[in-house]
């Protein structure tokens, strides 16, 4: 088994290496060297350089669903402020990992970031007021989905330029319009 330490050492190697080119024009030799690692120990942990791009995602994903605010509904106030705690620090962890998530979302290292982004979003919402899911729930949904996951890739490729609290408060306005409607 590898050790955690080389996995996250390959991982930042790679990375370091997308700034330069897309993962295509990067070869393994290039990334253990950088990383310090044996070339054994990079096929231990993995089978392709796209499956460290796809480790690192599933890590931050795993972190940003533990951050979600999911499990039993609540009423109005306490729901909306569950979200809105919860939509702040998974901005803050994106924020942190700007970097790497820039280089997927311009798809150097991973065409399906965008696409997970969005059914991770799709799927951490929770429903308004604990409705049933009518076609019209699922529809809002689905529209509070994809505009917040557009909008966080917007600002994530742009360089975080807005503060953590402004995209909060922007997201948490449209999702109350949306909610409404």
């Amino acid at each position: 088994m590898v050790k955690l330490n080389s996995k996250r050492r390959i991982q930042r190697a790679l990375f370091e290496l997308l700034r330069e080119r897309s993962i295509d024009d990067i070869a393994v030799s290039e990334v253990v060297e950088r990383a310090g690692v044996s070339r054994t120990s990079y096929y231990r942990a993995y089978g392709s350089l796209q499956s460290v791009v796809d480790d690192a995602l599933d890590e931050l994903f795993a972190e940003v669903e533990s951050l979600a605010p999911r499990g039993e509904l609540l009423s109005g106030d306490d729901e909306t402020e569950r979200f809105e705690r919860s939509l702040l620090e998974i901005l803050k962890l994106y924020h942190d990992n700007a970097d790497q998530l820039q280089m997927l979302l311009d798809g150097s290292a991973d065409k399906t970031f965008r696409n997970r982004l969005f059914a991770f979003t799709l799927d951490a919402l929770p429903t308004a007021d604990g409705q049933d899911d009518s076609a019209l729930e699922a529809m809002k949904r689905t529209y509070m989905a994809a505009g917040t996951a557009t909008v966080i890739c917007q600002w994530v490729g742009g360089g975080c330029v807005l503060s953590m609290e402004d995209m909060t408060a922007f997201i948490m306005q449209k999702r109350r319009e949306a909610l409404s409607g």
